[in-house]
């Protein structure tokens, strides 16, 4: 049984946590994984997976963010799991430019097979200054990964480039394996549960954004749609899922709706699906985004989606619930929903399962091929 350490962030929602508890839950037979956890120096992050993650019998290491402690640190840090954990035949990487690092240290470690998995199209935000730092490291991470790592995996075309020059996405180690999702889970939610959580009405319209309040997600501009809205006199309830990671955004958000009782903030959640089924509109305003996993997820729900063009064409699975947006006027949005919500398009269940499979969104498949790469030699 071959070893495989996943490494990435806290555990927590999100597009790339879920996917690899989906391959998990279904592939920790056949591997011994093992978990990685990059964390703030001295702090023992808990994610809310960890403790299903703990009940699989897959142990969770904590190694310290490299630029809190420096590379070297980083390598004897990461050389101190490896010893304890024994032979790891797999490094996967889920830390975008960071496996640049993390394929470095796993080279000096004798690991074989050293993964580099980018979800996203890394573009920077911020000050002159700050961009110009991160690009430094991004090109520094990049010519690391060019030099140590074997496998260059992608959850689309988009977010290749990123990390990695045309030869290797050329190459025969190149792979997008889609951030895919449990089906059944979403074809069978129950209909009306947000709603009784919430206290509304059958009748009452809700739009819904699903994703950290980060600034990449642009909920700024979300803002702006929904106050334009309720000018028009459109009584829609707005409501917000996700961790509160960047304070000017939140405070943006927060400032500008929570003083309406029609605005929502339900926190992180395990009941996506919970979620999406009680939308009568998916708004996703992301600057940009790897593939978009949310979207995915608002379509398997049967739920009509109004979102920007950061979002890969990808997460378009052609069934006519995607609507993009390519401005930044929240009255251009406004019109988009305010059309949708008088002429909603809706699906059987059974359209939008093969739509979801032919896309190659299905877990189930995705699981299989991933399985047969960790194999690949």
């Amino acid at each position: 049984m071959k070893t495989v350490l996943i490494v990435n962030g806290t555990m927590n929602f999100g597009g790339t946590e879920i996917m690899i508890m989906d391959i998990i839950r279904k592939l920790h037979n056949d591997f011994r994984f093992v978990f990685l956890i990059n964390r703030k120096k001295g702090t023992i992050p808990i994610g809310v997976f960890d403790e299903e993650i703990k009940s699989l019998n897959i142990p969770i290491y904590y190694i310290d963010a490299v630029w809190d402690v420096g590379i070297k640190e980083y390598e004897r840090q990461f050389k101190a799991v490896i010893d304890s954990v024994g032979a790891v035949d797999i490094v996967h990487s889920h830390l975008n430019s960071k496996g640049g690092i993390i394929s470095r240290c796993a080279y000096k470690c004798g690991i074989k097979r050293r993964i580099v998995h980018s979800h996203a199209k890394i573009i920077f935000d911020g000050s002159l200054l700050s961009k110009f730092i991160n690009n430094v490291e991004l090109k520094l991470q990049r010519r690391w990964i060019k030099k140590y790592a074997t496998d260059y995996w992608g959850c689309s075309n988009e977010a290749l480039p990123s990390l990695f020059n045309q030869k290797h996405i050329k190459s025969n180690r190149s792979r997008v394996i889609h951030n895919a999702i449990d089906l059944n889970k979403f074809i069978a939610c129950e209909d009306g549960v947000l709603k009784r959580e919430l206290g509304l009405g059958a009748n009452d319209i809700v739009i819904g954004s699903v994703g950290r309040i980060a600034a990449v997600k642009n909920y700024e501009l979300a803002a702006d749609i929904v106050k334009v809205l309720w000018s028009r006199g459109i009584n829609v309830h707005y409501v917000v899922a996700g961790d509160k990671q960047n304070e000017n955004a939140v405070k943006y958000l927060f400032d500008a709706l929570s003083s309406d009782a029609r605005f929502h903030y339900v926190g992180v959640r395990n009941d996506t699906q919970n979620l999406y089924k009680g939308f009568d509109v998916y708004l996703g305003t992301s600057k940009r985004e790897g593939l978009g996993l949310s979207v995915v997820e608002a379509q398997a729900s049967g739920t009509n989606c109004v979102i920007s063009t950061g979002f890969p064409k990808l997460c378009d699975m052609g069934i006519g619930l995607v609507n993009f947006v390519d401005s930044s006027d929240p009255n251009v949005w406004a019109d988009k929903i305010q059309g949708l919500l008088n002429n909603k398009k809706k699906l059987d269940k059974t359209d939008i399962e093969n739509a979801v499979k032919s896309a190659g969104f299905d877990i189930i498949t995705e699981t299989e091929k991933l399985k047969g790469y960790y194999n690949f030699d």
